[in-house]
């Protein structure tokens, strides 16, 4: 079935992504072993895992790449990346037309705990 969700629907399902989002950017700015790579833009966030003491940039693009890979094996979350100004980016989007607050912090937390595993 289609839900039709009107021009006031569909504002409101995107004020309610980029909010979802600028809590999840505060969420990883609070982590000292993840940092955000690009400015939020609407409903999409931009990090790497980037552990303390760690600064070769290749071991932290690696260390991306499987983290994401972990994260996307669970079935429990899909992330994609890309690459800015050179550095392996994990790319957070909160676009799904039902995602709620709690489903993101779900993520995050799922995020999180695979994170602390590497």
């Amino acid at each position: 079935m289609i839900r039709s969700y009107g021009v006031e629907g569909i504002r409101e399902i995107l004020r309610r992504h980029v909010e979802i989002a600028r809590c999840l950017e505060e969420e990883i700015r609070g982590r000292e072993d993840f940092e955000i790579l690009a400015p939020r833009i609407l409903n999409l966030l931009c990090f790497r895992y980037h552990p303390l003491g760690e600064d070769d940039p290749e071991r932290l693009d690696a260390l991306s790449e499987k983290f994401l890979q972990a994260v996307n094996e669970t079935g429990k979350a899909f992330l994609s990346h890309t690459r800015l100004r050179g550095a392996y980016t994990i790319r957070m989007v909160t676009g799904q037309t039902q995602t709620t607050l709690e489903d993101a912090l779900a993520a995050w937390d799922l995020i999180y705990r695979l994170a602390e595993m590497l």
